[in-house]
């Protein structure tokens, strides 16, 4: 599913969409929190989400690394959650993705680099918050984004 696809699955996905001008692959993002609500069967998970010129530019500092363009803190709510598996995670939690498709509910993965990784469905996904950021919030722990060959 393209990215804007997924989008459409998500409320107030404008939210995020304005921060990246686009939806945000979810590529190298991490996730610092999970809460788990039984009262409502809900799913809040906090992501530091990310763009950097590696995808655009190719532009370096003068270490070589690739900047930090666009970031922010995202809140994602998932209502009715079911056959939910949530395993690793750890002090770092860095994602290949955030996967959407939509069925008879929406199936969620969170596809893994390193550390947390797991699937469940949905009745609903939507975006609670999204929190600014300083330049270069990145959570502690965050590797960097590589050297430029």
């Amino acid at each position: 599913m393209e990215s804007n696809e997924q989008s459409d699955l998500v409320g107030q996905a404008q939210k995020l969409i304005a921060v990246f001008n686009h939806w945000p692959s979810f590529h190298d993002a991490q996730v610092l929190w999970a809460c788990l609500d039984r009262e409502d069967c809900s799913l809040r998970l906090k992501i530091y989400v990310f763009e950097s010129t590696k995808t655009t530019t190719r532009d370096t500092d003068e270490s070589g690394y690739f900047r930090i363009i666009k970031e922010c803190y995202v809140i994602l709510r998932f209502q009715k959650i079911e056959n939910f598996v949530l395993e690793e995670f750890n002090h770092q939690n860095v994602i290949a993705g955030l996967i959407f498709k939509k069925d008879s509910e929406i199936r969620v993965e969170v596809e893994p680099i390193f550390g947390v990784y797991g699937s469940w469905s949905c009745r609903s996904i939507e975006i609670e918050d999204v929190q600014s950021c300083k330049p270069a919030c990145a959570p502690a722990g965050t590797p960097s984004l590589g050297l430029v060959s």
